[in-house]
């Protein structure tokens, strides 16, 4: 009698141990499907337009497709740009529109396999196009270089063929683009500042941002 409840309870807990590893091993595969994966975020840092530099604020929205490590996406960013007020008495303010598409890849991740959760590390480039609209009149276009790495925290809240997953991310981007002088500037090497030896000035703009926000993915 006892070797018969021995062997009930033996393959009573293989049994569960078995059905355990595949459901963890199932929580890691389901970050590993193909999905289409929606994001939005707060952008928040500094933006360059020709000598008009200052704050930048707005909101960060994106659509794409997530092939393991691999993301293609599409995005839409709207940003209030221009000088802060404490340094200028008549600053000069407007707002941005940028439509761009772009490319992410995951570098590094944290997965257990014990819990339904990933941590993913990435890089990211692409392409776009700017839109500035001054307050008191006129406007500018020009295409720009967007690079960046970031963190995300994915949760998967649905499992099944197609699984949900929820997460969230921080991320550091920078914006190159050409200013509106570029190509009227001095091809004489000069010094800005101190500097060894003098150079040819670049006529490029930059914006650096921090993007925190959230996707949603199935």
């Amino acid at each position: 009698m006892d070797d018969r409840r021995f062997l009930c309870a033996a393959t009573t807990a293989l049994t569960i141990f078995l059905c355990a590893n595949v459901a963890l091993a199932d929580a890691h595969e389901d970050f590993e499907r193909a999905r289409t994966e929606v994001g939005f975020g707060m952008l928040a840092g500094n933006f360059q337009v020709g000598n008009v530099s200052g704050p930048g604020i707005g909101v960060h929205l994106d659509a794409g497709r997530q092939w393991g490590r691999i993301k293609l996406f599409g995005e839409y960013n709207f940003l209030l740009i221009g000088q802060d007020s404490f340094t200028n008495e008549d600053p000069v303010r407007g707002f941005l529109n940028r439509l761009g598409a772009g490319a992410r890849y995951t570098i590094g991740e944290i997965s257990g396999n014990r819990v339904p959760l990933q941590g993913a590390f990435w890089v990211e480039g692409g392409l776009g196009r700017q839109f500035v609209t001054w307050h008191e009149g006129g406007k500018l276009t020009r295409d720009d270089i967007a690079l960046g790495f970031g963190a995300q925290l994915n949760v998967r809240v649905r499992r099944g063929d197609k699984p949900k997953v929820f997460g969230i991310y921080y991320a550091f981007r920078m914006v190159i683009a050409d200013g509106p002088d570029a190509d009227k500037m001095s091809t004489v090497p000069t010094c800005a500042g101190p500097c060894d030896g003098p150079t040819t000035p670049t006529g490029l703009d930059f914006g650096a941002f921090f993007n925190v926000g959230i996707s949603w993915g199935r």
